[in-house]
């Protein structure tokens, strides 16, 4: 999980080993994904193709129990993305298909620096 927003709500999208063959077979849905992996820096990442950071859907998390369960167990806290995979994920956000516009806007504000 990438947590991708904090405020107003948390949001994160999933990291998965493989795209799903609905996302391999939509251009749509694979324009949306983005490759990942321990060359990137993610060494917690071992699988020999890169893994997909699926920017389809936002879980909405909650940051309370969010921030409880990273407290309870500080080993589960693998990174913090790279200024590279933020731009990537602004770019297919901004032109996303499957976020809702208010959802994508959030994401792009959170994680566009400062």
């Amino acid at each position: 999980m990438v947590v991708v927003a904090k405020n107003p709500f948390c949001l994160g999208f999933l990291i998965n080993s493989n795209p799903t063959g609905l996302q391999k077979t939509r251009k749509h849905l694979s324009d949306e994904l983005i490759g990942v992996s321990s060359a990137d820096g993610y060494a917690f990442l071992s699988n020999r193709e890169p893994s997909v950071l699926d920017c389809t859907y936002a879980a909405d998390l909650e940051f309370d129990e969010t921030l409880a369960q990273i407290a309870q167990d500080p080993s589960r806290v693998l990174g913090i993305i790279s200024d590279a995979t933020r731009a990537k994920i602004i770019k297919v956000v901004e032109k996303s298909m499957m976020l809702e516009r208010s959802i994508a806007k959030i994401i792009v504000r959170s994680l566009t620096p400062s």
